[in-house]
């Protein structure tokens, strides 16, 4: 039996939310971050940083959202939301890894100077060039979705899930989204898909 700690309201909880979903696999949840829990000596003995989510299956503890991810969809979606061809697994690999180091740190520069940066008096221009810097970073996804249905070919794999989170957010920002047609297409289909919907967008199916 999978055991999944944290917040429901943390995106990386929701990823793997999702991917559970889209395996097929039930778990029990226990709801944990914010000061709730995430300090308690039992739980940092499972997850030294207090962070969230933490995965236990069967014993085994994992923490780290896109490694969890990667972990659920090897073992459980082999050959289907985990690629068997070396060569996917890689390009799988290279989008989770571009979601944390590129993707996330300009999402983080705009919800800084939004919500964060003066919320009550907005600088205007401090958050336009911080919309700037995350659309150009939308624009890489938009280009490579110009190529095929998915990021790393014409299925859907656990590879498309950590950038769908981050496209969700920033498509959730009040601000100009350009003109990224390939994007807007590839987040619509993520949009049908059932985890997503429900764990991501926060709707019911």
């Amino acid at each position: 039996m999978l055991k999944l700690m944290g917040r429901t309201s943390s995106s990386n909880v929701q990823k793997v939310q999702w991917c559970c979903v889209e395996l097929g696999l039930s778990y029990e949840h226990e709801d944990v971050g914010h000061g709730k829990r995430n300090r308690d000596p039992d739980y940092l003995a499972l997850n030294p940083n207090g962070l969230v989510p933490t995965l236990i299956d069967d014993g085994f503890v994992l923490w780290e959202s896109n490694t969890i991810i990667y972990f659920l969809a090897s073992k459980y979606g082999f050959g289907t939301l985990y690629p068997g061809d070396s060569k996917i697994q890689a390009l799988v690999s290279q989008w989770m890894d571009w979601t944390n180091t590129v993707a996330i740190p300009t999402r983080r520069g705009l919800h800084r100077s939004i919500n964060v940066v003066s919320p009550e008096k907005p600088n205007r221009k401090v958050i336009e060039d911080a919309r700037q810097t995350f659309a150009k970073t939308m624009q890489i996804l938009n280009e490579q979705l110009s190529k095929s249905q998915y990021l790393t070919g014409d299925a859907f794999t656990v590879g498309d899930m950590p950038p769908g989170v981050v496209t969700h957010q920033w498509y959730g920002f009040d601000v100009d989204h350009g003109n990224m047609p390939h994007l807007k297409r590839w987040y619509k289909l993520l949009a049908k898909r059932p985890g997503f919907k429900t764990h991501v967008m926060g709707e019911n199916v």
